[in-house]
């Protein structure tokens, strides 16, 4: 029973390999190529995204604007090129039956940054605008400005992301529970990349250098990606690699401030990195190769870490019939625990019960797609991954150990019709084992089949229904089957301006850590809860996008209803256990604007999200949720010179310690950057005004910190 996850993923996924032809033989199939250059200046436009309408085929353009799209239906055809800062530029081809034709295309650069193709809300590629549910993009370039240590850092800035510490929430989806069961599922190429056991976060294996771009969908979205997608997706896309070999170096230094009230050491608080990466082409295989290494005092007592990150990835040759991709991540890191502060005047010391607490954790990650079909009007793609972690405590009142790995796979099969019509099934499936002496010995299965209908009655709407079964079995406990619907309908007025609606259903299995520890943390004990069952909830929004020469705007109202929603609550005196919480309801509205206020001088973004959330059966608020968040970006002389600000409102409710006092957080950063000797050099100074704040109960946010990024390509 237990296995029978990644059994029927293996033969489900033979089976759609075996799928008959589609009408449209291979045989008669033509190609188009093309060239596409940017309209005002005439240079090659490299790394854009080309695709067709109603058809799957995708291509990237080369160092020279080149690309090739095969095979094609024979006769006419609309071609589509898109990327960020840009505007879709579209071509008229008729291709002929087992010939080529080329087209030219130019590219209008925007003078906002508007987000370009987009795959994960669709588990296709479409452009921003088709999608029915809110979707944000944080691009490479805006990654590297904002002159972050890892992607956590740059999410801080999308409208509807928020962090408690080591816990990510899409629109008030999540509380604090150190991490422990993540509501929004986070990929890497579209692979799941939350740890086998407890379905934790860690952005720190994801090397900056080798992110194309970030996709935030928001909502429950269990439609397409099941289990974790309860509050979003979070998909981390890898950059192709270039035809040409290239070297980048990363170094990063910086040393924290803490005010001086609050000064518990003589000694320096460094934090500092380097990272190279390298990619070449070798014969007919694209390889990309990244080593670093990070290391800090942290800003408070007993918060020392070291991280090393190795990560290879290969491709197929831009081209290629049947497109592959593989990668493989291994990160080795330890860190000092630091759970509460000493007292409220000596808030950046640590408690003397965690004093010299430490956590050793390793993490290998390996997967891949190959597209074993291919064929003018469908694709068939199979992900298997792999995934193991290793983690040992060497703390004063415990000494816990946990290993996991788990192995899984997906198949997804597309057909389109027409330029009306798209249709996707598929099938997920994982097998997950854990050994731990506070866990004991763990076996979980996980098995999933999807489908999602595409419909265009109208030349400018859309139509989306979809429906996903989970089957979700851990050793021990009852297993569970969850249906998630999902519909939503798209408005485009035109280019500028479209309407979207949607409602899904969520799910949520618990995590092997939330449903079985039994531990002790922060002084207080918890015990396990194998009755413990798995959350849902119906997700609705009502978005706009709309632009307007240098004006963009994206807004969305939303509700969301949960049932069974898992939150660590009392179990007795100082006792804790993750338990089910009835009903909650998350209501809210989020926006994000971007402008261009002078030309080629001053850019601005800003995002806001209001937050009205309730526990159903106490009337209270829902803990750890702020109700007002806003955040603001500056760029002038073309960003050298910028400026972000973060403010959240204190949560109006807490668990663990309700009577101490809570902040709102107010913090700006300052950025300055030069180019100097081929090199790009960026000097950051966060919490600029020493603003003091909780990131959660007894734990201070970061004071002001001056870091210096140098960026240099070899």
């Amino acid at each position: 029973m237990l296995r029978c996850a990644l059994v029927l993923s293996l033969l489900v996924a033979g089976a759609l390999v075996g799928a008959p032809r589609p009408a449209a033989a291979q045989d008669d199939a033509g190609a188009i190529t093309g060239t596409i250059t940017d309209s005002a200046t005439g240079a090659p436009v490299e790394a854009a995204t080309v695709y067709l309408k109603g058809a799957l085929l995708r291509a990237t353009t080369n160092a020279r604007g080149e690309f090739r799209l095969f095979p094609v239906s024979r006769g006419p055809q609309t071609v589509v090129a898109v990327m960020i800062g840009y505007r879709a530029a579209n071509a008229q081809a008729t291709v002929p039956a087992s010939g080529t034709v080329a087209v030219t295309m130019m590219m209008v650069q925007t003078s906002v940054e508007l987000p370009g193709l987009v795959v994960t809300a669709s588990r296709g590629a479409q452009e921003q605008r088709e999608s029915p549910v809110s979707i944000s993009v944080v691009s490479n370039a805006e990654l590297i400005d904002r002159n972050v240590p890892s992607v956590k850092e740059a999410l801080e800035f999308v409208p509807g992301v928020s962090f408690n510490n080591k816990d990510m929430a899409i629109r008030g989806s999540s509380g604090v529970a150190e991490g422990v069961g993540s509501r929004v599922l986070v990929l890497l190429d579209g692979h799941p990349v939350l740890s086998p056991n407890g379905a934790q976060l860690n952005f720190e294996f994801i090397p900056l250098l080798d992110t194309e771009r970030v996709e935030v969908v928001k909502g429950a979205y269990s439609a397409l990606y099941g289990s974790n997608a309860l509050g979003g997706v979070v998909n981390m896309l890898t950059a192709p690699i270039a035809e040409e070999p290239a070297t980048v170096l990363r170094a990063r230094l910086g040393v924290y401030q803490t005010p001086e009230q609050y000064q518990f050491t003589d000694e320096g608080m460094p934090v500092g990195g380097i990272g190279v990466q390298h990619s070449r082409p070798v014969g007919s295989v694209g390889v990309r190769l990244f080593a670093g290494y990070e290391g800090t005092t942290g800003y408070t007592d007993n918060d020392q870490a070291t991280r090393w990150v190795l990560r290879g990835k290969a491709t197929s040759r831009p081209g290629s019939q049947h497109p592959w991709d593989a990668f493989v991540i291994f990160m080795d890191e330890a860190y000092d625990e630091y759970f509460t502060w000493y007292s409220e005047d000596r808030p950046f010391e640590v408690d003397s019960a965690s004093r010299g607490d430490r956590t050793h954790g390793t993490t290998f990650l390996t997967g891949g797609t190959v597209t074993p079909l291919v064929r003018a009007r469908s694709v068939l793609q199979v992900s298997p991954y792999l995934h193991y972690t290793k983690n040992r405590n060497d703390f004063q009142a415990n000494q816990n150990y946990h290993d996991a790995v788990k192995a899984g796979t997906s198949a997804q099969l597309g057909v389109t019709w027409s330029e009306k019509q798209m249709f996707s099934v598929g099938v997920d499936g994982a097998y997950t084992h854990t050994t731990s002496n506070f866990l004991g010995g763990r076996n979980v299965g996980d098995a999933a089949a999807f489908g999602q209908y595409e419909f265009r009655p109208l030349s400018r709407l859309k139509v989306v229904a979809g429906l996903r079964f989970d089957f979700h079995q851990a050793e021990t406990a009852e297993g569970e089957v969850a249906a998630s619907p999902k519909l939503g309908v798209v408005i485009n007025t035109g280019e500028r301006f479209n309407v979207r609606a949607s409602i899904g259903r969520g799910y949520r299995a618990p995590s092997v850590i939330e449903q079985f520890v039994q531990t002790t943390q922060y002084g207080f004990a918890v015990i396990p809860n194998p009755d413990l069952i798995g959350e849902r909830a119906w997700a609705t929004e009502v978005g706009v996008t709309g632009s307007r020469g240098r004006f963009w705007l994206d807004a969305s109202v939303f509700l969301s209803d949960y049932d069974d929603l898992i939150a660590p609550a009392p179990a007795g005196p100082f006792v804790f256990q993750f338990q089910n919480v009835d009903q909650a309801r998350v209501a809210g509205f989020d926006a994000s604007v971007r402008m261009q206020v002078f030309r080629d001088f001053l850019d601005a973004t800003a995002s806001y999200m209001y937050l009205d959330s309730e526990d159903l059966d106490t009337g209270k608020p829902l803990p750890y949720r702020s109700r007002h968040s806003f955040t603001g970006t500056l760029n002038a002389f073309e960003g050298r010179v910028g400026m972000d600000f973060r403010f959240k409102t204190a949560p109006e409710e807490v668990i663990r310690f309700p009577f101490d006092p809570r902040y709102d957080m107010t913090v700006f950063d300052l950025r300055l950057s030069q180019e100097l000797l081929g090199a790009t050099f960026q000097l950051k100074v966060e919490n600029l005004f020493q603003d003091f704040y909780t990131e959660q109960e007894r734990h201070a946010g970061p004071p002001r910190s001056l870091h210096l990024t140098v960026l240099h390509g070899i």
